[in-house]
């Protein structure tokens, strides 16, 4: 279930070279089974190599640390990781199956949340589709769109000039104005995935990573409790504290928590 970099593209090979020491060492406890020597030993390496990593190098130690907590029956830890490997590179595939795997064993709370008009909207167009995929229907659609467009124009002119030659009112490309009028549409849908796809991206995101952690009213010591939120959790990011952050769940709650119970995703540490 662990990942040796030998079976990974050969591209990722360089990170052997710059970093092999450590992560060989957290490969040979992981082949021993020594499970909390190999998370040691992968967390060291993501610290020292936290300037230097790219996200898929990051990624694979991830899996290999949430692969070793999975071994050890820590499946909180093993979820929240693996996730964090997946938002570093979605096309890995070793974590796509631990993930599988994992969520046998764990599964989030469901938090019970009103759902907006946007989350509707969000949910309804391509939810799972990637922002490069709808871009690249969307760019298909709008040439498919101008083509048609000019066609029908074409077409008209064509109608027109026909009928004062002949003195006969010539239909116009009934047909062709219909199928431009439904292109136009799914054009203007998939413009409407793309921007809502872009604005879900530029919203950092988090996991809650400890088994119960505190939202607050505020940042700091003793402040009133508003939500108990629990593990493998997702929120919004919406601001960021020395040692609080300011997180939201859509539709659900908006509070503080303590930045050592979250896992933030899509980058490799902390601003």
């Amino acid at each position: 279930m662990f990942v040796d970099f030998g079976s990974m593209p050969q591209d990722q090979m360089t990170f052997q070279q710059q970093y092999p020491q450590l992560f060989q060492q957290g490969l040979a406890d992981q082949k021993d089974k020594k499970w909390d020597d190999a998370i040691s030993k992968y967390q060291n390496l993501l610290d020292e190599g936290q300037n230097f990593l790219t996200n898929e190098q990051a990624s694979v130690v991830y899996h290999n640390m949430a692969a070793s907590s999975f071994e050890k029956a820590d499946y909180i830890k093993s979820y929240v990781w693996t996730k964090k490997s997946l938002s570093l590179n979605s096309s890995n595939e070793f974590s796509k199956d631990l993930l599988q795997e994992v969520t046998k064993k764990f599964q989030p709370e469901q938090v019970a949340h009103q759902i907006s008009a946007y989350e509707s909207a969000e949910k309804a167009i391509f939810k799972n589709t990637s922002f490069d995929l709808i871009l690249l229907l969307f760019l298909i659609l709008c040439g498919l769109s101008f083509f048609l467009g000019f066609k029908t124009w074409l077409k008209k002119k064509q109608a027109q000039l026909e009928s004062e030659s002949t003195s006969v009112q010539q239909k116009g490309p009934f047909g062709l104005i219909l199928t431009f009028g439904f292109i136009s549409i799914l054009t203007f849908i998939l413009l409407g995935a793309a921007i809502l796809k872009w604005h879900d991206s530029q919203i950092p995101k988090a996991i809650i990573s400890a088994e119960k952690a505190a939202i607050q009213t505020a940042s700091g010591g003793n402040q009133a409790t508003i939500y108990d939120a629990t593990a493998g959790l997702e929120v919004d990011i919406i601001k960021i504290e020395s040692n609080f952050v300011q997180i939201r769940y859509p539709g659900a709650f908006s509070g503080w928590v303590d930045k050592k119970n979250l896992e933030i995703l899509y980058r490799l540490t902390w601003p």
